[in-house]
């Protein structure tokens, strides 16, 4: 029973995308996305870029954030660019039906103005908690992004990479 409970409490408080626990390190995750044929495309200081597939849309750009200092996974976030107005508006709305039946206590946060429509949806789970998801349109940039943020934060004291071309 102390076994189930214990289990319980750590599914209920891990963040997962596409079936992979994200409280863990990049190397780890990394590792993970390898078995499935995906290799980053490019890492610069805590960051690490991949192109996937993300629920059946191909060509997303996924970004695993981390902390330097003792590489942990702070947000793992999926970035559709290239891609139409339209098909973005496509995406996120197919996207957010799913979102609302899995999380029906997550809140919209749409706005417009000066004929900008903005797209926001955002998940928290418990408050004071880091961990959450964001979905939203940015019509600037021209994309939408599906964030995941981990429960763990960033030291402040982070080990900073200093370029060579500084």
């Amino acid at each position: 029973m102390i076994l189930t409970a214990a289990l319980f409490s750590y599914t209920s408080y891990s963040q997962v995308v596409m079936g992979r626990d994200i409280t863990t390190t990049s190397k780890k995750y990394t590792a993970i996305l390898a078995t499935k044929g995906y290799r980053p495309y490019e890492t610069v200081s805590g960051v690490k870029k991949f192109k996937v597939k993300f629920a059946g849309f191909n060509n997303v750009r996924e970004e695993v954030h981390y902390d330097t200092s003792n590489d942990s996974i702070t947000q793992v976030k999926f970035v559709f660019e290239k891609r139409t107005q339209s098909e973005l508006e496509d995406a996120y709305f197919t996207l957010l039906k799913q979102y609302k039946q899995k999380y029906p206590k997550g809140e919209n946060g749409d706005m417009k103005w000066e004929g900008v429509d903005m797209y926001m949806w955002h998940y928290n789970p418990s408050k004071g908690s880091k961990r959450s998801i964001y979905l939203s349109i940015d019509n600037i940039k021209h994309e939408m992004q599906v964030q995941y943020f981990s429960n763990y934060e960033e030291k402040e004291n982070k080990k900073i990479e200093i370029s060579s071309d500084i």
